[in-house]
């Protein structure tokens, strides 16, 4: 059998190469050839061009809900006013519930929102809605319909049930529930196929050792669960315990590549918009971010170097060696900040002792390392400029700063948790500038003290 090799490189290179030449048509017909993902990933890219709106026009209507699914939230919002509200509740109708409440979710105009609910068909105006009740970054967002059977359905009549839910994706498990509709097991689809009595009950090859969550419940804790566990579906409850919908590893694995993109970028203080929004909205996205960073790192560097002139003329070298204390600091504790704002991320609500051991041993390997840091950063300088007393006092500083650096690498994404904001959005602006003042500050001082 000849089995030929989907190769979407070579083929993504000839839709760029014909749209360059201005042949759309060509290059529309060798894109709708291409997976999904792919199509989208295309047109993310294409739509950063203004001249190629004919070629938009041409494409728009062949797409799959599966590519509108995947856009770029600015692609998107350029194909929304190609096909209008009316064409995209026609796409969400044919998408996962997950998929479509995310999809409203990009609409900040609540009638905008609205109008395209309201063109949907169906139970799907009234789930959409309900999903979009809940909290931003909680598994009632992100939650499909839940598949489920009672404990004393048959394994027979549970294929059945999966043939006419007619589902729009993939389906590992299938929930089994009580009388009271408690999640109460799991049963995979191996399984269920592996059977050779296809009439005893399911609740004879269930797994009764499952994780449950609420709609409430987090998205890190969510991916603490199924990482830890192994899990192929996690049944979602009420208030009352009763089941309401499901998560399955795929959508789990979107969540964790948004999540983890999103933490990444933010550390930098971009956003995800940045890579296809116009140069305003770029400029508007960042600016901010380094406003802050301007306002922090300025009134900082003004109270702490202007507090000493006297000491920087008196000593010309110290010029030269206080951007190296504040470089070597700033590495310790953005180390020590990353392992912390994925330690917050991963370990949910596990033990506390756990996350504590976890914080020890970063600040162990912070003191070490500021310890060790002190001969070797004394002996580099006394190597350049053979002064023996600024020497010990720079490996001193080094040791100080870098210590100093842990302690804050660890304890400002915890207060940030502590009031609700996201530390991987917001530690590395803050942890950045107070290691650069507490490392100017520890040299001056001991200079000032020590050395006149």
């Amino acid at each position: 059998m000849n089995i030929e090799k989907y190769n979407a490189d070579e083929s993504i290179r000839r839709v760029f190469f014909l749209l360059k030449s201005g042949r759309y048509n060509e290059a529309r017909e060798i894109l709708l050839t291409l997976h999904y993902a792919d199509i989208a990933a295309v047109l993310d890219q294409v739509c950063e061009e203004d001249e190629v709106e004919e070629f938009l026009r041409s494409v728009v209507y062949g797409l799959s809900p599966d590519t509108i699914a995947c856009l770029d939230r600015h692609t998107f919002t350029i194909f929304l006013d190609l096909i209008g509200p009316h064409k995209v509740a026609s796409l969400l109708d044919k998408l996962d519930l997950a998929d479509a409440i995310e999809i409203v979710s990009r609409f900040n105009d609540p009638k905008m929102r609205e109008e395209i609910i309201g063109y949907c068909s169906g139970e799907r105006p009234k789930d959409i809605a309900l999903g979009l009740s809940y909290l931003d970054k909680t598994v009632g967002r992100v939650m499909d319909r839940a598949v489920f059977v009672f404990a004393d359905t048959s394994i027979k009549d549970t294929l059945d049930v999966l043939v006419k839910q007619k589902l729009k994706k993939r389906m590992y498990a299938v929930i089994v529930v009580d009388a009271k509709y408690k999640p109460v097991a799991s049963v995979s689809l191996i399984n269920l196929i592996r059977a050779s009595n296809k009439n005893k009950a399911v609740s004879e090859i269930a797994d009764t050792a499952i994780q449950v969550v609420t709609t409430n419940t987090d998205l890190d804790r969510l991916s603490y669960l199924f990482k830890q566990y192994g899990l192929d579906v996690i049944p979602v409850v009420n208030k009352l315990g009763k089941v309401v919908g499901m998560v399955s590893i795929d959508d789990m694995i979107k969540i964790v590549a948004q999540e983890v993109e999103e933490d990444v970028m933010h550390l930098g203080g971009v956003h995800q918009l940045d890579r296809f929004a116009g140069f305003v909205d770029i400029v508007k996205g960042r600016l901010f971010w380094l406003i802050l960073n301007l306002v922090i790192s300025g009134v900082g560097y003004t109270l702490v170097v202007g507090s000493f002139v006297d000491t920087i003329e008196r000593t010309v070298i110290i010029s030269a060696i206080l951007p190296v204390i504040a470089s070597m600091s700033g590495n310790a504790g953005t180390q020590v900040m990353t392992i912390t704002v994925r330690s917050l991320a991963s370990i949910g609500s596990v033990k506390k002792y756990f996350f504590s051991r976890v914080i020890s041993k970063e600040l162990s390997v912070a003191f070490f390392n500021s310890i060790a840091l002190a001969p070797i950063g004394s002996l580099f300088l006394w190597l350049l400029y053979r002064k023996v007393k600024l020497s010990l006092l720079f490996g001193l500083s080094l040791a100080i700063s870098s210590f100093l650096a842990g302690i804050l690498g660890f304890s400002v994404p915890i207060m940030f948790k502590m009031f609700k904001i996201d530390p991987a959005a917001s530690s590395g602006v803050v942890v950045t500038n107070l290691t650069d003042w507490l490392s100017h500050l520890s040299m001056l001082l001991l200079v000032y003290y020590f050395l006149f």
